[in-house]
């Protein structure tokens, strides 16, 4: 199993990073100009590139010791999507009186078509949960939160209700390398290369 550690990708780097959303899909281009593409992967995978985000040498060590305590790509860590990090009133089900489970979610939705994100590490204090839209108090007699992002009720809530939840986010990501290039340019000072790659990992 895959090693987690619970630490957050200091913020005031994380918010100068570049990336996003990244699919994976072959393209055959016939000689009319014609196209067939075959998706390969069906949800999308974040890749982030913090290098642009290390403007101090204070920030660098704290990339550095994380690069040392995650052993380069062996263990992933939290890290805040400067852009994407909250979800307002989304759905992650509709009761159907059975079901006690229900993974946290988030929808992206352009005309009418919608794509459906799965949360992996909430932040515990910012969840807010609404079955029917009425709030739910977390707790042992109502329901808990999972250490993946599952909600688990003690009783699977009334059929045909539409279960909300508001919340606060981050994306577990691993470094995309073992190796971490570090220089001293001048005396004290330390440098980096820019191209330093998070790579979203899938509990």
């Amino acid at each position: 199993m895959a090693q987690f550690i619970d630490h957050l990708f200091p913020e005031d780097i994380s918010f100068g990073s570049t990336g996003g959303a990244e699919f994976m899909t072959d393209v055959i281009q016939t000689t009319t100009g014609f196209e067939q593409r075959n998706q390969k992967r069906a949800r999308a995978r974040m890749r982030f590139n913090v290098g642009y985000g290390i403007r101090t040498q204070k920030q660098l060590e704290h990339v550095r010791n994380l690069h040392y305590i995650a052993r380069g790509r062996a263990a992933s860590f939290r890290f805040c999507d400067p852009l994407d990090h909250q979800a307002q009133n989304t759905l992650i089900g509709i009761s159907d009186g059975k079901t006690k489970t229900y993974p946290l979610l988030k929808q992206y939705t352009a005309g009418e078509a919608t794509y459906e994100r799965r949360i992996y590490k909430p932040r515990r204090d910012t969840l807010m949960l609404y079955i029917n839209g009425k709030q739910q108090e977390e707790g042992p007699k109502s329901y808990t939160l999972s250490d993946e992002g599952i909600i688990i009720f003690k009783k699977a809530p009334k059929k045909g209700h539409p279960i909300t939840a508001d919340f606060t986010f981050d994306v577990p990501v691993r470094f995309d390398t073992d190796y971490l290039p570090v220089r001293l340019d001048n005396e004290g000072v330390l440098s980096v290369a820019l191209d330093i790659q998070l790579i979203e990992t899938f509990l």
